[in-house]
């Protein structure tokens, strides 16, 4: 029986009706009733669930639309059980189980317990963790499984509530499995349950911190959790048997899962469901499988099933190798198809139903159950004694034996201070103890036994606690200094020291530890020089800074500046002791008044940022107030400072630009449509709806035109216009039979067309937006220059600065460079931002003194210094020497043991450090704030929330897929929320996160090393976006950034220091800004990546075919628009300066590419490389056939053998020969010269190559460089060295030492090893790069590490580097290197504002993905003109395949057409008739003066005229008729009434109804009702005059259909007519084409010509 949703709503409406009513009651349901009950069947296949019912715009399908009246009735039916308020938690849990419950069909349910109950396995305790209505706990009674004990769970409310009615509350509870009690461990012998459908997280403490990676990764899916769990809760040999969703078996994500579970249970069965098993019960079509294991976490290896178990197919159709053999799957019949998510999957379906399912299941049950299962035999349970002592906190690290509380608590009666927490010593009525349940309204005071001397000695530490505590709250809160409590904590302190002695005593620290704040109390005293002295707090606010007295205006203006955000004259004086006109006497170059803000503000500050808006307030603010001088010397000073405004014409558009107002973009679609459309834009989701004004407007157009048939569903217009707005495309697929299959492929031509139909939408909009109006361009000009070209980047000039305290005499330097004073005043003006600073220009030292002015003028209070492990320690010495009485806190290693960890938090927290020093890892090591992260969490939670409510408010038509991907988000989000609400539940307060120890400002070093920063994207086709996911280091600091941005509530308050601040793409700039200048996105509409890339980046999209003529789409964002107002977004927080700008004095780079000619075995390489690019067959390179997945990665694979190849043929197989002048040897020859030449001075060489590292007893180029090095040249062995020899630091050290000494004169290594942090400059004359890399910035770190200043032995050698780049020709190092030094050259002028263009082409070659075939294959050619001939011929054969579909498609469009032009004569025919009928009654006077049809109906055999009669003799008619042809039976006005006999066949049943026609005159037939004939005499009598009354709507309506029909026909005509767009261009191609094979025939025969000259004069030398 086919799933029916209206039969399902009206039986779980029923089930639920009742349900309530027996809970209201309190009664126990009859036999019965409870059967009643179990037909409720969950909401899993009932979607129109999530549709809001008051919004008639939702529901637009005809099922949805039936279905509604009855979602209605189920929602009044809970509403009338419950109440209003308590029937929205009902309906939002039921809403919630759509997305999961899917009801298990009783058969499966049976053979599952019949297979366990015939192994005589006993299950004395039972749970069902997903339990429904108990169908298994049913089930498994009825076919003679006893269950004593059955624990069933159920988190759903409403479904909870039913299973209650039917099983009772003893055995039920109503909570997610998650949150099970820990008694439960190991407690159940079987465990059953189809577990939750659905890619949902879970949050589960335990779990979440657990030491096992494996359960904190199964915390991420419904259903690798329910396995993980299930497994905790089941005894040793108990069994967990479980219907699952096929994701867990089929996903290589879950192999950890499938790792663990084979590790602690045993597999006793596994079958696989076919896809049809819930389509009965559910209305679905989903991949399941059922797996049985029994527990053993004692198994010390895995058999050859559980071995496949784990294993997934990495294919296009994912499965499980288990699964391999199809016995294990219940089926009879298989396609390859897409699964419910539209990715590919192998369909298993069976047609006998689910009772031959149930049977065929039970078979193999049988079989497994009695193989595998092992029965033991029950033996006396041994008791447990539980102690009920509290246990001690798992995050304890340093966990202490505490007296036992014995005596009985009794209320607590004292303050319940903020800072108590559970188990916080307490004193009351003269007794000390710890207080228990403060959360309660009665909180516990417990008594500790302890003697008279410890008791006052507690006292003591209580009263010096509260003290603590309530100093350091108040001064957090108040941001204001507090003497008297100052003063109390002192007092307490003495007394506390006095007579006791100090806390750290060992005598004292057990005592201090008795309270969970031990150990915080424990950092109120440091060690310095073996003494314990106070923290800081007993003197002065740790948590702000304090206010200082400061001489000079410019300093006054600085701390006025940074402490209160803006000039405060005011303050200035009171600092100064200076009257106001005395101060601004001395600062008129560098103050403004701001009339606006009636204050004065630097005119770095105010003539910079967004002057657009600053002088068009000012210039109004002036036309009302022309006599304030001031205010008219700012707006002067602001109009000198206008950005140059960039013209409409220079302006470069992509289609789906945020910032573009959507009214625009309907306007366009409604012209290019011909039809009104409204756009809406959700900003929370970045998803724009395009739908016709009136929803049941449509067009040739949009139906055929801008539409796309696909064999699955058509997509029209409006839908490729959703997806150009996006700047995506559709992924179409269609089915095929192969071998008697049915497979799922990409449709190449449908995706094709669709493409160039969304490039056409995309293409047309600049070209229609430059033909509009005057006004409307001004006005994109204006909004456009406005957002992004209205930021002037300030001149700072740091001159002035003095720099009290900083000791030059130890830094060995007379000043800092002028560079790094303007880079210092930059980020003291702005409280941050971005020193991009070449290699080796002194970034460290910025970060010092940037560090500590920040702190000595009050701008910061506790700034931190972040860098590499192999520079931290250079960075406390240099901070250290500039600031030898800085108050520094570097901690080694040691401090951050588990042990030391808390104890060195504290110390940050509790003392006012001038800089705090860590490495990358130890800052990671630091929690961050729960808060910040429960406040970004809740934000995103909020929107998805209010998302659909705006859109619903917008009137906008939300699919059904939509709602329930928004709901699915909903639930991923709460499930984030209780982690972090629970993270904060936890938490103790000595272990003070990021927030609490007062971290003001980040100086992170190396700050690319954080790049990988998660960002969503729809672009997931695109090559070179890097990892979305992003690393958890770099997620930790977005954090810390943003925790200290939302404390002030501004931007940056971080600095970012690196001369690699763009690795690779513009893309970076991105992740910069998203940490830097969230705000500032924020004003331009951009709130993600796509919005970002929507205004900034232009995707282009490669259509390939592959030898197995398979189309491979690449798409990459290849060009950058916009680019002057990138740059300059970018610049105005940047200090950017070159070695070259700055005047360090250091060598000159003295670069060289070295052209090596191939080998004989690298030419015939090069070829069969060529043939395998163009054929796929992988056995021409020497391996195996390309698999499934390597085909699609075949050019990845070309281009990496091409690299290898490059460097060395014994990279491919070590049977290739040596050749004297391969790529190695003209190395070598280059490093043995220098090494003479330079012999005298020991000169060092680096040589870099991150291919053929060096490996131990293996051939790799390394060791091969050091053979020819040493045979050929005779260099001693001991003077060459490799990087990965060092094993640790100190071998690292004294290799460095050794090559500044010239004691190692070549050293080898990666650009990773070898790169960052590596000072060995000192004796570098020469660089070698064996491989070219594929980061500019790569290259960068390479040639750092020798130009750089300390080169001291360059200087001897005309102070340059020799930097040589050896590239073998004929492959791709050429063009790598060129295309480095491209980037290279656009990231400069990117970073300089030297832009010549507006648009930046970054190239078409990538790591991740290789680079196409045509120029691939002209590259190894070697001929320049191949390659021009290679990119005409790809873009010729684009339109071609473009052209051939094109065609296609205006076929389509003419048969469209055809149909079209019949429909209208037919339609015009009809109305001819429908006229006439209307002509006709008006002839005969057939209506009254009100316009109602006048007469009674005649029928032959009846001769009253009694309407009742009449309408009784027609529903005896309708119910003895059985004619199946038409029949008059009745007459009024000459309209005839016919009935029909129309017989359906529903299940194999015939169904026979009648069908009514009234028949015009002119033979036109009018329906009323359906067909129907009502059951009402009275409404039957009326039943012909209902249907002729409604001839003027229709004869109206079929006029507006003609019009439709004729306006379509107008635009099929035209789109049929139209030419080709890229006609011209198609034809200029073909022309280019013919001249460059002409060019390169001739090029040919001269190379032909010269051979035969050079044989001719040959062979007459020889005759001499």
């Amino acid at each position: 029986m086919a799933f029916n949703s209206k039969h399902h709503l009206v039986q779980n409406t029923e089930a639920i009706r009742l349900a309530l009513q027996l809970q209201k009651t309190g009664k126990a349901p009859t036999q019965e009733q409870s059967e009643l009950i179990r037909q409720y069947a969950g909401f899993g296949g009932i979607k129109a669930i999530l549709l809001p019912l008051e919004d008639d715009k939702a529901w637009q399908t005809k099922a949805d639309i039936e279905l509604r009246p009855y979602v209605q009735i189920l929602r009044d039916t809970i509403e009338n059980e419950v109440g209003e308020q308590r029937a929205e938690e009902y309906w939002q849990s039921l809403k919630n189980s759509v997305l999961t419950s899917f009801y298990t069909p009783p058969a499966v349910i049976e053979a599952v317990g019949e297979a366990i109950r015939n192994t005589g396995f006993e299950a004395t305790h039972f749970l069902d963790p997903s339990a429904g209505l108990g169908q298994f706990t049913d089930g498994f009674r009825r076919v003679g499984l006893p269950l004593s004990n059955p624990l069933l769970i159920e988190k759903d409310l409403l479904t909870a509530t039913l299973l209650e009615t039917l099983h009772g509350k003893t055995q039920v509870k109503q909570q997610g499995f998650e949150d099970i009690s820990s008694r439960y461990l190991n407690t159940f012998d079987l465990v059953t349950s189809n577990i939750p459908f659905g890619d949902v997280a879970v949050w589960d403490a335990t779990f979440a911190n657990s030491k096992d990676k494996t359960k904190r990764q199964a915390c991420r899916s419904l259903h690798a959790y329910f396995f993980v769990k299930a497994v905790d809760v089941a005894k040793e040999g108990g069994v967990v048997a479980f219907l699952t969703t096929d994701a867990l078996m089929n996903s290589p994500t879950n192999e950890p899962i499938r790792q663990y579970l084979m590790r602690n249970t045993n597999l006793v069965s596994s079958v696989r469901l076919p896809h049809n098993l819930f389509t009965e019960f559910a209305g679905t079509s989903v991949g399941t499988d059922l797996i049985i294991l029994q527990k053993d976490t004692q198994k010390i290896s895995l058999n050859q099933r559980e071995r496949l178990f784990i294993q997934s197919t990495r294919r296009e159709y994912p499965s499980n190798q288990y699964y391999e053999d199809p016995s294990r799957i219940v089926h009879t019949k298989l396609q390859f198809d897409t699964d419910q998510y539209g990715k590919p999957a192998q369909i298993f379906t069976h047609q006998g139903g689910t009772e031959a399912i149930g049977q065929e299941l039970k078979k193999m049950l049988d079989e497994d159950l009695g193989q595998y299962l092992k029965i033991v035999a029950p033996t006396e349970k041994a008791r447990v004694s539980i102690s009920k002592a509290p246990l001690t906190p798992q995050l304890d690290l340093f966990a202490t034996i505490q007296p036992t509380p014995i005596i009985e608590p009794h209320p607590f009666e004292g303050i319940k201070y903020p800072h108590l927490k559970e188990g916080s010593l307490a004193e009351q009525n003269g007794e000390v103890g710890k207080v228990y349940e403060l959360a309660e309204k009665k909180s516990l005071f417990r008594p500790l036994e302890v003697s008279k001397t410890q008791q006052a000695k507690v006292k003591s530490l209580i009263q010096l606690r509260d003290n603590y505590h309530l100093l350091y709250n108040f001064e957090q809160e108040f941001q204001a200094e507090n003497a008297g409590l100052r003063q109390l904590l002192n007092e307490s302190y003495d007394q506390f020291k006095q007579e006791y002695g100090e806390l750290n005593r060992k005598e004292n620290v057990g005592t201090v530890l008795l309270d969970p704040q031990g150990k915080e109390l424990l950092a109120l005293e440091r060690v310095k020089d073996g003494q314990f002295l106070k923290a800081d707090i007993f003197e002065q606010p740790v948590t702000f800074s304090k206010k200082q007295r400061i001489e000079n205006a410019e300093d006054a203006l600085l701390a006025s500046l940074n402490w209160f955000g803006k000039v405060n004259v005011a303050y200035m004086q009171q600092i100064s002791g200076q009257s106001q006109e005395k101060l601004l006497n001395q600062l008129p170059d560098r103050l403004l008044y701001n009339p606006i803000r009636e204050e004065y503000q630097t005119r770095e500050m105010l003539l910079s940022g967004n002057v657009f808006e600053k002088l068009q307030a000012v210039q109004d603010y002036c036309e009302t107030h022309p006599e304030e001088k001031e205010a008219l010397r700012t707006q002067a000073a602001l109009q000198e400072n206008q950005p140059e405004k960039v013209p409409f014409e220079l302006l470069e558009f992509n289609f789906g630009e945020r910032w573009i107002p959507t009214q625009v973009y309907q306007d366009y679609l409604s012209h290019l449509f011909d039809l009104p459309i409204r756009i809406q834009y959700a900003q929370s989701t970045d998803t724009f709806t395009v739908r016709p004004t009136r929803s049941t407007q449509s067009n040739a157009k949009i139906t055929t035109e801008f539409a796309v048939q696909a064999q699955t569903r058509t997509y029209d217009g409006l839908d490729l216009a959703e997806y150009a707005l996006l700047n995506t495309n559709p992924h179409i697929t269609k089915k095929l039979y192969n071998g008697g299959q049915e497979v799922t492929v990409r449709d190449q031509e449908k995706t094709q067309l669709a493409a160039s139909k969304i490039e056409q939408i995309r293409s047309q909009f600049p070209i229609w937006l430059n033909e509009q109006p005057k006004e409307l361009k001004t006005d994109i000009e204006q909004r456009y220059n406005q957002l992004f070209n209205c930021y002037v980047k300030p001149q700072y000039d740091g001159q002035h600065q003095q720099f009290p305290h900083l000791n030059y005499k130890n830094l060995g330097i007379p000043s800092l460079y002028q560079s790094q004073k303007d880079a210092v005043w930059m980020l003291l003006q702005n409280e941050g931002g971005v020193a991009d600073h070449e290699v080796g220009s002194g970034k460290t030292l910025i970060m010092c003194v940037a560090a500590y002015e920040m702190k000595r003028l009050g701008i910061v209070n506790k700034p931190m210094i972040i860098g590499l492990k192999a520079n931290v320690h250079q960075i406390a010495e240099t901070f250290q020497s500039a600031y030898p009485e800085a108050k520094l806190l570097y901690p080694q290693a040691g401090d951050f043991s588990p042990e030391n960890r808390v104890k060195l938090f504290n110390d940050i927290k509790n003392n006012n450090w001038d800089c705090i020093i860590l490495t990358h890892d130890q800052f990671g090591k630091i929690p961050q704030s729960p808060k910040i992260q429960q406040k970004t969490v809740q934000a995103e939670l909020t929107n998805v929330e209010l998302d659909l409510e705006v859109m619903r408010q917008q009137n906008n038509e939300v699919s059904k897929a939509a709602l329930k991907g928004l709901e699915k988000r909903k639930a991923n989000l709460t499930v984030e929320m209780s982690r972090i609400n629970h993270q904060l539940k936890e938490k103790k307060d000595d272990v003070p996160d990021f927030q609490q120890m007062g971290i003001d400002h980040l100086l992170i070093d190396e700050s690319h090393r954080f790049k990988n920063l998660m960002f969503t994207t729809r672009h997931n086709r695109v090559a070179g976006l890097g990892n979305q996911e992003g690393s958890q280091k770099a997620i930790n600091l977005l954090y810390a950034i943003r925790t200290m941005q939302q404390r002030k509530d501004k931007d940056l308050c971080a600095t970012f220091l690196s001369g690699t601040t763009i690795s690779n793409s513009l893309t970076e700039l991105y992740l910069i800004f998203k940490y830097l200048r969230p705000k500032e996105l924020q004003k331009q509409n951009i709130v993600n990546f796509d919005a970002w890339a929507a205004v900034y980046a232009k995707k282009t999209t490669d259509f390939e075919f592959s030898v197995t003529n398979n189309l491979i789409q690449k798409e990459r964002f290849r060009y950058f628009i916009k680019v002057p107002e990138l740059a300059m977004f970018y610049n105005q927080i940047t200090d950017f300066r070159t070695a070259d700008m700055i005047g360090i004095e250091r060598p000159k780079l003295n670069q060289k590419l070295v052209h090596v000619p191939p080998t004989p075995q690298q030419e015939d390489f090069i070829h069969k490389l060529m043939k395998f690019a163009e054929t796929g067959d992988a056995t021409l390179l020497g391996r195996p056939k390309l698999s499934e997945g390597e085909e699609a990665a075949k050019m990845l694979i070309a281009t990496n053998y091409a690299k290898k190849m490059a460097l060395d043929m014994r990279l491919l197989n070590p049977h290739y020969d040596d050749h004297p002048n391969n790529k190695v040897s003209q190395c070598a020859k280059k490093i043995a010269e220098h090494y003479e030449q330079t012999k005298q001075h020991k000169g060092t060489q680096l040589v870099f190559s991150d291919l053929g590292t060096y490996k131990p007893h293996q051939w790799n180029v390394y060791s091969e460089l050091k053979r020819k090095l040493v045979e050929d040249y005779q260099i001693p062995p001991n003077e060459i060295k490799f990087i990965q020899e060092c094993k640790n630091e100190a071998q690292r050290t004294k290799l460095f030492a050794d090559t500044n000494a010239g004691k190692v004169r070549i050293l080898v290594g990666s650009t990773e090893m070898l790169g960052t942090g590596v000072n060995v400059q000192q004796r570098i004359v020469a660089l070698h790069h064996l491989d070219i890399p594929w980061k500019p910035s790569e290259l960068d770190q390479r040639i750092g590490r020798g130009v750089r200043k300390g080169n001291e032995i360059a200087k001897l050698y005309g102070n340059q580097v020799h930097n040589y780049v050896y590239a073998v020709e004929k492959t791709l190092d050429n063009y790598k290197f060129n295309l480095l030094q491209n980037k290279s050259l656009f990231i400069s002028q990117i970073k300089n504002s030297n832009l010549a263009t507006r648009r930046i082409d970054e190239g078409s070659l990538d790591e991740k993905n290789g680079m196409n075939f045509s120029e691939y294959i002209a590259i190894l050619s070697g001929n320049t003109d191949l390659l021009e001939k290679a990119k005409i011929e790809k873009r010729l054969g684009r339109l071609e395949s473009d052209l051939l579909i094109y065609n296609k498609d205006v076929v389509q469009a003419k048969q469209r057409l055809e149909g079209k032009e019949q429909q209208a004569n037919k339609g015009e025919t009809q109305l001819k008739k429908v006229e006439a009928d209307q002509i006709h009654l008006k002839k005969i006077n057939a209506y009254d003066e009100n316009g109602k049809l006048k007469g009674q109906l005649v029928i032959p055999d009846l001769d009253s005229k009694d309407s009742k009669e009449i309408g009784k003799k027609l529903i005896i008619i309708d119910k003895n008729n059985r004619n199946s042809e038409p029949k008059v039976v009745a007459d009024l006005h000459g309209f005839k009434l016919e009935v029909t006999t129309i017989t359906n066949f529903v299940e194999g049943y015939a169904q026979r109804e009648n069908h009514f026609s009234v028949v015009s005159p002119n033979g036109i037939k009018y329906q009323h009702n359906g067909g129907q004939m009502p059951r009402t005499p009275e409404i039957a009598a009326q039943f012909v005059h209902n249907a002729i009354e409604k001839i003027p709507k229709i004869a109206e309506d079929q006029r507006k259909r003609v019009v439709d029909f004729k306006k379509d026909i107008e635009q099929l005509k035209e789109f049929v007519s139209k030419p080709w767009p890229h006609k011209q261009e198609l034809a200029q191609l073909r022309q280019d084409l013919q001249q460059i094979e002409r060019k390169i025939h001739d090029s040919l025969m001269e190379k032909v010509s010269e051979t035969k000259e050079e044989q001719r004069k040959g062979v007459k030398v020889g005759r001499f």
